[in-house]
């Protein structure tokens, strides 16, 4: 069963349960009001009547002829009704309906991979992506992004993208659409993404798969699930803005400002498995004159 059944089901199903909870509520009311008027009020009314009493006091219309009551416990009968007719209809309905009719009138969404060939499958759209989709656009390459939620697939939807809805947990991707994507960018949450890359590895994706990670951390296990690479954009981004603001807050090396215009500050990367790692500038040796094949 497709993940479009499946959730047509649940909507019918919500919608059944929510009338069997409405006439189930107005025959129960009926039956306490035709029980209370009978012994407690001693006006018996008969089970249309009281039938007719609970509809309009749940629908809150009106009573009709009855608008009074004496006994301390019809009172509290007649309030229990009102208050449960208006949690029918401000609570209840609106979670059952609407949802229901939303998603039979709306426009459908894909919730199967489509037949193209050779196309980056790009899990959430976000600005984070949105270059790349312009890049893929401008070069003529097939994208389709995947989206886990509805609001999230209509919000893609609106801005006129190839879109799929599928939920990671209940659903697989088949084979030979797995056979037709070429590279995978993942950009939800470190968990989904996480996810995605397993659930892609397991359905046998040979293809390089891009993950955007929001804590570093988390790099070395996308890795290990079977991502070809992990960035992290964001903490990218906050350290080349914490260096430029530290030009501003103090000198990176004390006192080079009074030595002149002749010397200057310059910072490399040095790798661990350099032979200067580790070392002092003394035990480096960088003044020292050295071969143009140099082992350093």
């Amino acid at each position: 069963m497709t993940d479009r059944k499946s959730s047509m089901s649940r909507s019918t199903r919500g919608l059944f349960f929510l009338l069997i909870i409405l006439l189930s509520t107005v025959l129960s009311f009926a039956l306490l009001y035709m029980f209370g008027e009978t012994y407690l009020e001693h006006r018996p009314r008969s089970f249309l009547a009281s039938l007719e009493w609970a509809a309009e006091t749940l629908t809150t219309t009106g009573y009709g002829a009855d608008s009074s009551w004496n006994h301390p416990l019809m009172v509290m009968l007649v309030i229990l009704t009102q208050f449960s007719g208006l949690f029918l209809l401000f609570l209840i309905l609106p979670f059952y309906v609407l949802p229901y009719f939303e998603e039979r009138f709306e426009a459908r969404l894909p919730h199967t991979l489509p037949k193209l060939k050779d196309y980056v499958l790009i899990f959430h759209y976000s600005p984070a992506v949105a270059s790349l989709i312009e890049e893929l656009k401008r070069h003529g390459r097939n994208f389709v992004v995947l989206e886990q939620t509805r609001i999230d697939a209509r919000d893609t939807r609106e801005r006129g993208l190839p879109l799929v809805l599928l939920d990671l947990v209940e659903d697989s991707i088949p084979v030979d659409a797995i056979d037709q994507i070429s590279e995978v960018v993942a950009n939800g949450s470190d968990e989904a993404n996480a996810a995605l890359i397993m659930l892609m590895r397991e359905q046998g994706f040979k293809g390089p798969i891009f993950a955007f990670a929001a804590t570093p951390l988390h790099r070395v296990p996308m890795k290990h699930v079977g991502a070809t690479a992990v960035f992290t954009p964001k903490f990218l981004l906050a350290e080349a803005l914490a260096t430029r603001a530290s030009r501003w807050i103090t000198a990176r090396v004390r006192g080079v400002q009074e030595l002149g215009e002749q010397v200057g500050v310059y910072k490399l990367r040095i790798h661990k498995d350099s032979t200067l790692a580790g070392q002092t500038l003394k035990q480096a040796e960088l003044r020292q004159p050295r071969g143009s094949c140099s082992s350093r």
